[in-house]
């Protein structure tokens, strides 16, 4: 009986580990950035590839915005008054339907909001992020509202 017991308790943590993202597997690591100046974050993606005006298109009808572009197109980032405001992160596996896909920001696990594997996996208001969001090829990471 103990030995089943041990054995058991070896494959949950196994599992958990097999589950768990290494640091290669992280697309970005945003535990660090949340709320922060932009530059925080772009230290990260590395040198800007393009930079553009972004003001008067969505998500920024109304504000003065810039778009910048990372590693020829694998990033893009939205900032407004040198905050990010969103982060695409472009040609990434598909994590569509997986439920800790969170863990691929540098971000802890958490129940989604929203889940149709294929199509997306969502959480809403996670740790003052308004909307991160898994699709097959991309994620989109959205920090306020549009305006």
């Amino acid at each position: 009986m103990k030995s089943t017991s041990i054995t058991i308790s070896f494959l949950a943590i196994l599992i958990i580990a097999c589950q768990s993202a290494n640091n290669d597997d992280i697309l970005v690591d945003l535990s660090q950035t949340i709320n922060l100046p932009s530059d925080s974050l772009f230290q990260q993606l590395g040198e800007i590839t393009e930079k553009v005006n972004h003001s008067g298109k969505y998500p920024c009808e109304k504000s003065d915005c810039m778009k910048f572009t990372f590693q020829d197109g694998k990033y893009e980032v939205i900032t407004r008054n040198d905050m990010v405001e969103w982060l695409t992160i472009n040609k990434i596996p598909d994590y569509s339907g997986n439920e800790n896909a969170l863990q691929y920001l540098g971000l802890s696990n958490a129940n989604p909001d929203f889940i149709n594997p294929g199509i997306v996996t969502r959480w809403e208001n996670y740790n003052n992020i308004h909307e991160i969001s898994f699709f097959p090829d991309y994620a989109l990471i959205i920090f306020s509202e549009p305006d």
